[in-house]
């Protein structure tokens, strides 16, 4: 089984977070894509390698997403007798990068691979092509910049409206927030280009602070749903590993509910890593600074309270919208409740389930179509939720 190993990521912790949603997702969609023999085609717009530590590049995302595949395709060999085709295109526009890259898969001979060179828009009519090919086709497009340049919203738009296809977009919210207001006509015109349109930045004006990041992102996600054709585009916060503050953000896109309720549990886990990976690197950084000392509690006891609290306002957001929704009807199927939550960040299926418990436990509701042992509303069970 393909295992990240975190020591790589000392000084760039952030990278870790990303590849453990990439790894984790990456894996549940592959058994669920090649159950039916299906094709799995993986395309990485921005492939590097990126400050690679292990020689090998398995500390890379095209390295990380070949070793998960190829896990998955033997895992449903054995458990299921079914056979995934496993594809892969890799796209570097940086001509030392790209030879690198092109060497670390020349030997590849068990998986489709394919590398080419130059800029990920200029890519796009062969990526959708190749997203498309093969038998039953399900296309993951991994699009990972080191800014807000190159993969415009107009130029990607025919790979996102592929019908079976699901997008991870590293949408760098640090440098965003910083430029995204920037009036010289140079630098506009590139925002112009991420968003695919002119008329977007009314939706920030009069804000600051978290709100107007925000309301950036959300509007990024709203664009990507709109323009793919998408059920749901959600956001997840990836933090700077030093300070209180959001890196950059992951947003994923997908025409199914089940796609939101893995990536929501994904995120779920990954931010417990985060938690344990911040910690780390703030614990190392006050030893730099007081050498000698010893610390008289561990390094995961001394993080801030940042994540915690931003976790308990999106739940409290959450519940909000859920009890709106609840109240506006006689009973609800727990699955449509659960979508509703999951629509804001850090907000997993079991979140929504666990406020509902509390709730149930205060009398202020109940559960319909729960039987036997069953004391919580399940997930694709039929159960539903209602007001008393």
């Amino acid at each position: 089984m393909t295992k990240l190993r975190p020591e790589l990521y000392v000084g760039r912790e952030q990278t870790y977070a990303k590849h453990y949603v990439v790894k984790h997702y990456l894996e549940k969609l592959a058994y669920k894509v090649g159950a039916s023999g299906a094709t799995m085609n993986f395309i990485d717009g921005f492939a590097g390698p990126w400050q690679n530590k292990d020689e090998t590049f398995n500390d890379t995302s095209p390295h990380i997403a070949v070793r998960v595949l190829r896990d998955a395709r033997a895992g449903l060999r054995k458990r299921y007798g079914a056979e995934l085709r496993v594809r892969a295109m890799f796209i570097e526009r940086d001509n030392e990068k790209f030879d690198a890259l092109a060497s670390s898969f020349a030997n590849v001979s068990d998986i489709e691979v394919l590398v080419r060179p130059g800029e990920f828009e200029a890519n796009i009519a062969e990526a959708v092509t190749f997203g498309e090919s093969g038998k039953r086709p399900f296309c993951f497009a991994l699009i990972d910049p080191c800014g807000w340049k190159g993969f415009g919203l107009n130029a990607i738009t025919p790979l996102l409206r592929i019908e079976r296809c699901e997008v991870l977009i590293n949408f760098m919210t640090n440098f965003v927030n910083e430029f995204i207001d920037d009036p010289r006509p140079q630098t506009a015109a590139t925002f112009e280009d991420l968003f695919g349109s002119t008329d977007f930045r009314d939706r920030w004006a009069g804000l600051q602070g978290p709100a107007r990041q925000a309301a950036i992102v959300a509007t990024y996600c709203a664009r990507v749903r709109e323009r793919g054709g998408f059920a749901h585009v959600a956001s997840a916060e990836v933090f700077n590993p030093l300070n209180d503050r959001v890196h950059y953000h992951l947003v994923y896109a997908t025409r199914h509910d089940e796609g939101l309720r893995t990536f929501r549990a994904i995120e779920r886990a990954a931010l417990q890593e985060q938690e344990a990976m911040r910690a780390g690197a703030q614990g190392r950084r006050r030893q730099a600074s007081a050498p000698g000392q010893v610390e008289l509690f561990g390094a995961e006891a001394l993080a801030t309270p940042y994540i915690a609290s931003l976790r308990s306002h999106y739940h409290g957001l959450a519940r909000q919208e859920v009890m709106q929704f609840l109240a506006s009807r006689r009973s609800v199927p727990f699955d449509e409740l659960a979508v509703v939550g999951m629509q804001h960040p850090m907000t997993a299926e079991q979140d929504v389930r666990d406020f509902l418990k509390a709730d149930a436990a205060r009398h202020t509701l109940a559960f319909d179509g729960l039987t036997g042992k069953e004391r919580t509303p399940q997930w694709r069970r039929g159960h539903g939720v209602r007001m008393v």
